[in-house]
């Protein structure tokens, strides 16, 4: 029997989006392909050769998903994401007539800022006022176009789509706001990191050493962690704050501010549980100025015993709450808090707390399911 054949698409442009697209990838049941899409070329690559780099899709006559599916026998499109493509992708997409979903992984579809973050740094909260957002797109970075006419075009796109999955109920309830007229699904991620040792994660003690995990933008927090360095070093606060990555400003390794800041540099996934052990790691800080929809890297963190400090805002604090696997800042725009909630960590009772917030990352971890969430609204794509 031919396993049925699904095209999974999405940008270029690699981070947790291709994470989670490789993870699908090894769904049984089905026959995958990527099509990664890009401004100046789309490439086709077999998830089951691990050094395929793809060959290139020619674009210059016909429908090239029409071809395509001519070719490998697709069955399904599972698009992801269509950034950078101007449009040429959703309009192949249409008129290959091949069945289609779509998995929400930013804010893409409701605005051009797809952190929903100001030029100010501040998270927008997705009004619905479009006079608001006029106002937003005009300030620098100004972003042209008219808003109205995107959503429109956006809104009638994603009707067509057999299931648009949202990976959790915040992010649902954004899309909602400003396409209610869509059918959404909530499909968490199904993330295993390449480790679950949670042992690594350390009691907390004087100094607290607190890492923040990944590249940071200025939307992932790259001046706010510098910013509680500071004010740890003038105030001379037991707390070091350890970057596993590099920062929009520093990279790695290095120590600044006094030995405040460590900012570690690049770094392999396989090895988080090492470095974070080196440098002592007892609790995992969120400090985005803008709300995620998922956050692998909370996953990993997780895995390696960390308890998480998060702002109250978008999939993390929806995560940490149902979980109880850390605690949310309710001011978390505010330096204070951040340093306020460490501390707390270093007294007897944030010693007990923090044991009871690590049994629970780990526990909830194991409970992952083996089976993405998303493999449910297959049945709608291969739905004749």
């Amino acid at each position: 029997m031919m396993l049925p054949v699904l095209l999974h698409i999405l940008h270029d442009r690699g981070g947790g989006v291709e994470s989670h697209v490789r993870e699908l990838t090894r769904v049984e049941g089905f026959r995958h392909w990527l099509l990664k899409a890009g401004k100046e070329e789309w490439r086709l690559l077999d998830p089951r050769d691990p050094g395929d780099e793809g060959r290139s899709v020619r674009q210059g006559w016909g429908n090239p998903l029409t071809r395509l599916s001519g070719e490998l026998g697709i069955d399904a499109c599972h698009l992801h994401h269509p950034v950078g493509d101007p449009g040429r992708l959703r309009q192949a997409l249409l008129g290959s007539g091949l069945p289609f979903g779509v998995t929400v992984h930013d804010f893409y579809w409701v605005c051009p800022r797809i952190h929903l973050v100001t030029p100010e740094h501040r998270y927008c909260d997705a009004p619905t006022d479009s006079g608001l957002c006029k106002a937003c797109l005009r300030r620098e970075p100004a972003i042209r176009g008219h808003l109205f006419w995107r959503r429109y075009r956006h809104a009638t796109w994603l009707s067509r789509a057999r299931f648009v999955a949202c990976p959790t109920a915040y992010v649902r309830d954004v899309m909602a706001r400003h396409f209610p007229s869509l059918s959404l699904d909530v499909a968490e991620h199904a993330y295993r990191p390449p480790f679950h040792r949670p042992e690594v994660a350390r009691s907390p003690a004087a100094p607290l050493s607190i890492a923040v995990i990944g590249a940071l933008g200025v939307e992932k927090g790259g001046l706010r962690v510098e910013r509680l360095a500071e004010l740890s070093r003038q105030r001379s606060l037991p707390l070091r704050w350890v970057v596993i990555g590099d920062t929009l400003r520093h990279g790695g390794p290095q120590a600044l501010m006094d030995g405040y800041l460590m900012v570690h540099g690049s770094y392999s996934l396989p090895r988080l549980p090492e470095i974070l052990d080196t440098y002592g790691v007892s609790v995992a800080a969120f400090p985005g100025v803008g709300p995620e929809t998922w956050s692998l890297t909370l996953d990993e963190a997780w895995a390696c015993g960390l308890p998480a400090l998060v702002p109250a805002m978008g999939a993390l604090a929806e995560r940490v709450c149902a979980s109880g696997a850390g605690w949310v800042l309710s001011d978390g725009n505010e330096d204070e808090a951040w340093l306020s909630q460490a501390m707390m960590l270093l007294t007897e009772a944030g010693r007990e707390a923090w044991h009871r917030a690590a049994a629970r990352a780990a526990a909830g971890l194991s409970a992952t399911p083996v089976m993405p969430p998303v493999t449910a609204c297959y049945d709608r794509l291969l739905r004749p």
